[in-house]
């Protein structure tokens, strides 16, 4: 592909070639690594054809009229060389409900894979393991066209049957905007990463011609820039307004398959495209690791005159896809009740492994007793209540007293300490999960003591935040 993109630049202006030259460098070191050698391609293909006709078999003990289909990436040949994810599909008619494609899927999934786990999308699907390679057995329903679908996954086979026919010759331009964008960090689309999903990043490519051409489009890109194929239904569009890119389904119109993609996100990409324009470099596709010495990071945090403080518990078990939505809620509530009783906030953050860690960087972790109350204005309807509250109020730690034209009194705060304020707001209010999480135990961290606790990556990502390539 490489070839034809560098006969394909000859055309342009010398400036172009030059550019391409540069910019290719890095490509072709990085097209070695992950390109799948012809025998692990070709372990694949053996290894799919056995392992489908495993799942027909079995499927076919229920209903001779299932069928399955290899879809997804080792389908169009876009695979990565170190992922190995394989994508089954298993059709049924439409007559079947979705308790009785569990129970089969199930089944199956039980008999033909090793560590076989039940998924929830839409619907359950199963996800295992088959001689090293991650697999995945999804139902859907065997539909004549999208328009017909009966759930979201019944679009994958159009999807599928779209990219196939135009994604010949562009292989290797995917497989390296998927390297780069996990270089980066913005490959998926699932809520933990909030990037660019597999289908889309071949819809760029078709889109665009190479990796190149859609590197250069992309340096450019403005927010909520619209994409697709064909005439686009601008009627249609209005409904996707807010979203940060736009590209219509080339199969289903109302849909826009950048949806799950965030502004961050591709404000990252939209950056990282111009500094890799600007510099090529193999550490776009593969950064180095960080090296993070931890009295560095605490300097860097003494500088600020900041002080800090973290809620630390265990991760409830649920999937990433609610998990994570759930925690940046956490954050987003317990942010508003800090603000809410007077601490002035500078940032926050979340980390999550085993155990869940969520940041606050405060001006300060205490505050006054005394907090001025504005009430009323003089002579209006609502004084005399004010008075009366605030005259014989435990609260009050002075008589009320006239502010320019309105009455004013000085308050015992509710929260004078940020631990204390956290400790009240766990208490409620939270995403269900978290909150039961929660309830069974957590750890509130300040200071130094966060440094001891809390994991040193996160922490030098937030007070000392550098771009991957730049490791």
């Amino acid at each position: 592909m490489l070839a034809v993109l560098l006969t394909s630049c000859i055309t342009h202006p010398g400036v172009k070639l030059l550019i391409f030259e540069e910019t290719s460098k890095p490509m072709k070191k990085v097209l070695k690594k992950i390109v799948p050698a012809i025998d692990e391609k070709q372990q694949l293909k053996a290894l799919v054809e056995e392992l489908r006709e495993k799942i027909e078999i079995k499927a076919r003990g229920y209903d001779e009229r299932l069928y399955v289909r290899l879809l997804g990436s080792s389908a169009r040949d876009t695979w990565l060389r170190d992922d190995k994810d394989i994508d089954f599909f298993l059709f049924f008619s439409e007559e079947y409900s979705k308790a009785k494609m569990e129970e089969i899927v199930t089944h199956i999934g039980r008999h033909v894979l090793e560590h076989s786990e039940k998924h929830y999308a839409e619907h359950p699907y199963i996800r295992g393991a088959y001689m090293g390679f991650d697999i995945e057995i999804v139902p859907c329903y065997a539909v004549s066209s999208p328009s017909s679908m009966l759930s979201a996954v019944d679009r994958t086979p159009f999807h599928h049957d779209f990219v196939i026919k135009r994604i010949e010759g562009k292989e290797n331009d995917v497989r390296l905007f998927k390297q780069f964008l996990k270089g980066i960090g913005a490959y998926g689309a699932e809520a933990r990463v909030e990037g660019f999903s597999g289908y889309l990043c071949e819809l760029l490519i078709i889109k665009f011609g190479s990796f190149e051409g859609l590197i250069e489009h992309v340096s450019k890109m403005k927010f909520g820039e619209v994409l697709g194929f064909g005439n686009i239904d601008k009627e249609k569009v209005k409904k996707f307004r807010g979203d940060a890119l736009i590209f219509i389904d080339p199969v289903d119109a109302n849909r826009n398959v950048a949806s799950a993609l965030s502004r961050q996100k591709l404000a990252l990409f939209i950056h990282a495209s111009r500094e890799y324009l600007k510099k090529p470099d193999e550490k776009f596709f593969f950064p180095e690791k960080r090296k993070i010495e931890a009295k560095f990071i605490v300097l860097k945090f003494r500088k600020r005159s900041s002080e800090i403080i973290a809620l630390s518990f265990h991760s409830p078990v649920v999937i990433d896809d609610i998990l994570y939505p759930q925690v940046k809620k956490t954050l987003k509530n317990l942010s508003k009740q800090l603000k809410l009783h007077g601490f002035s906030m500078l940032g926050g953050s979340y980390h999550v492994e085993k155990k869940i860690t969520i940041l606050f960087e405060l001006e300060s972790l205490k505050l006054p007793e005394a907090k001025l109350h504005i009430g009323p204005g003089v002579a209006s309807v609502h004084e005399n209540k004010f008075l009366e509250k605030y005259r014989k109020g435990e609260r009050a730690l002075c008589m009320p007293f006239i502010k320019d034209d309105r009455w004013a009194v000085y308050v015992r705060r509710k929260f004078s300490s940020a631990e204390k304020c956290l400790e009240h707001a766990v208490k409620e209010g939270l995403p269900r999960h978290i909150l039961a999480a929660i309830s069974k135990n957590y750890d509130i961290y300040t200071g130094g003591e966060v440094f001891e606790r809390i994991d040193i990556k996160f922490l030098a990502d937030y007070f000392d935040p550098i771009f991957s390539w730049e490791y």
